[in-house]
This record gives structure tokens, sequence and C-alpha cells, in this order.
């Protein structure tokens, strides 16, 4: 089973999510973790890895979760090998375009909102939890456009 070596990494404020893995995965690796929110904007789950933060075009992999739980478990599959950073969103409005806008959606990062470190993912090491608290969505949200 290829799984997801963790170094630290955190999340952005500008999640451009499509559902999507990269081609020619074969030597790719998985990212795990759980994401917890607990407030009360509802909406389909995100959580992207991408090569730079903040975070620029397609995500390098995603999962989205349509209902997802308070403390929601998931697994991103086709991670390419390198450095990434995991970032997460609750999308209160699926019609943006799947845009994260900190005043609206409720978002995070591994490591922290402020703060995102990065993931080296290697498919050939075993995988650390990559756990994100989303945050509120915030007026003066410093990620916002």
């Amino acid at each position: 089973m290829t799984r997801a070596l963790i170094v630290l990494a955190l999340c952005s404020a500008s999640i451009g999510c499509v559902t999507s893995e990269p081609e020619g995965s074969g030597s790719a690796g998985v990212v795990r973790g759980t994401v917890t929110y607990s407030g009360q904007v509802t909406g389909p789950l995100r959580v992207a890895l991408f090569g730079s933060f903040p975070p620029r075009g397609k995500p390098l992999a995603e999962v989205v979760i349509d209902r997802p739980a308070v403390n929601q478990h998931y697994e991103v599959h086709g991670v390419p090998p390198g450095r990434s950073f995991v970032l997460a969103m609750i999308d209160a409005d699926s019609d943006d375009g799947d845009r994260y806008h900190p005043t609206i959606d409720p978002g995070g990062a591994y490591g922290s909102y402020l703060a995102p470190k990065a993931v080296m993912v290697d498919p050939e090491l075993g995988a650390a939890a990559v756990d994100i608290v989303l945050q509120e969505p915030d007026i003066n949200s410093p990620y916002r456009h």
C-alpha cells in the first residue's frame, strides 16, 4: 500500500478545487487524515494538495466529500511524490467555481491557517496523519481576494 510521509505543511486561502488526480500516477502516494469543523456552514468538503503556497492553478490531487461529518476522515489518492501543501474547505457556494472565499467558506491548512506547513510525499514510506482544523469564515481574513 502506498503511503505519504509528512514533513510539515499547511494550507492557503485560494483553493481552486476541481475533482482530479494527476495522470500517470503509478508511483503516486496517499495523504490521509481528519478534517475537523464544528460550525454551522454546510456544503461539500474539499481537501486538495498544491505544489506551492499560496496555491496557483488546479490541485495536484483532491477529494470531495459531499456530506462531511464534524470529524471527517479523508484520503487523497494519486498524490505525486514531492512537497505539497494540504488545504481544506467547506464549499458553501458550489456555484462559485469551487474557489475558496475566506469570507464565506470555512477553510484551513495543515500546520495552521496562518502558517501552512508542507508535506513530503514519498510513496515508499509510511504515512502520518495530516489533520486540519477549519476556521470560520472571516471578513478580515488575510486571504480574502
